[in-house]
């Protein structure tokens, strides 16, 4: 009796178990969309959001609708289209997957510059910020761009990528022998959400003025004369309302150059018209970093030596961060468009050599 009540128990606490915690990569029209390891609730509810309450910190916009209950953020997302759907075309008319809404991605950018804002008004600090958006991210059933905009900024909207600690610059620029590349490491302040650029190595640093204090850096990308040409500056202050104003400023000249007036302490970097300048994230493969360009795929991380058939081996596996720790993003190995799984700082890929 006494070993058939202990099988029992053990058959019980075995059936009670939780299996694990994962993503998963589902089917959304023509594209992906990473569901999370929750169920996917109408508002996300982030206790603990801040340390301190502070009043006057709600926010209202076209993407989402923040609420402040003390210190737990109450967070409503709008539902948005930000792609054409291509079976809404007109007969003869084609439309790629990839068109987005320009009314959506304004709302987004508009959120995320509230946040920026309130968080220069004390409504929480620089790290709550991100931490929220992290968290909004990992909550949300959404297309894996979006989730990288979400975090990063629409950079085909704005023009500027935000860099943050998650990623490198690099920087390639002609010589005689050929192309000669730099990088830079972004350093992140000790306290804050501010960064500082440095030179992976002293023997090829052509930008030249970047500030020696950390603060906020931004690389524009622009265009001058014609569409064929293309530029890039980097703009860096200490706070990051003077950042938007030096933005607009710096859009608004006629030539788009480091000559015009900035707001105090901002700094304006040129990158060379003859270089090319691109930021890479940080993500792991086979548990050495890897670098991807900005709004990297899955594609772009793997090389076609892992992946020699097109298709990923048999035991890839794919590694999100939530709350704080690495779990599994399922998927079917049998997918292609898992390739366009835009990919997220944290990341990891174990790729089976053979």
């Amino acid at each position: 009796m006494r070993l058939a009540a202990f099988l029992l128990l053990v058959i019980f606490a075995a059936g009670c178990r939780h299996a694990p915690l994962s993503y998963s990569i589902v089917a959304s029209g023509p594209r992906i969309a990473v569901k999370p390891p929750v169920p996917v609730s109408a508002e996300i509810r982030i206790t603990k959001a801040r340390k301190r309450a502070r009043p006057n910190c709600d926010i209202d916009s076209g993407f989402a609708n923040l609420r402040w209950n003390g210190t737990t953020a109450r967070i409503q997302l709008h539902a948005a289209q930000f792609f054409d759907d291509p079976g809404s075309a007109p007969p003869g008319v084609v439309l790629g997957t990839d068109r987005m809404y320009t009314d959506s991605l304004q709302d987004l950018n508009t959120f995320r510059s509230a946040m920026f804002a309130r968080a220069a008004d004390g409504c929480f600090t620089a790290e709550e910020r991100i931490d929220i958006l992290k968290t909004m991210v990992e909550r949300s059933q959404v297309d894996p761009l979006i989730a990288y905009f979400l975090r990063f900024g629409t950079f085909s909207q704005t023009g500027f990528i935000e860099l943050t600690a998650d990623f490198r610059l690099k920087v390639v620029s002609p010589a005689r022998s050929g192309p000669e590349i730099a990088y830079y490491d972004i350093v992140p302040a000790p306290r804050d959400d501010r960064i500082r650029l440095v030179p992976a190595s002293s023997e090829a640093a052509p930008l030249q003025g970047l500030p020696q204090t950390s603060g906020y850096i931004r690389v524009l990308f622009w265009t001058s004369l014609s569409s064929a040409d293309h530029y890039a500056t980097l703009l860096a202050s200490p706070d990051h309302a003077a950042l938007e104003d030096a933005t607009r400023q710096f859009r608004s000249q006629p030539d788009a150059s480091c000559r015009g007036r900035f707001p105090a302490g901002v700094t304006c970097v040129p990158v060379p018209p003859d270089s090319a300048v691109n930021a890479q994230m940080r993500v792991k493969l086979n548990g050495e970093n890897t670098f991807v360009g900005i709004g990297g795929r899955l594609g772009e991380a793997i090389p076609r030596a892992l992946a020699p058939s097109g298709a990923l081996p048999a035991g890839t596996q794919i590694w999100r961060v939530f709350r704080g720790k690495p779990i599994l993003l399922q998927f079917d190995p049998e997918r292609r468009d898992v390739f366009q799984l835009v990919l997220l700082p944290g990341d990891a890929i174990v790729v089976p050599r053979r």
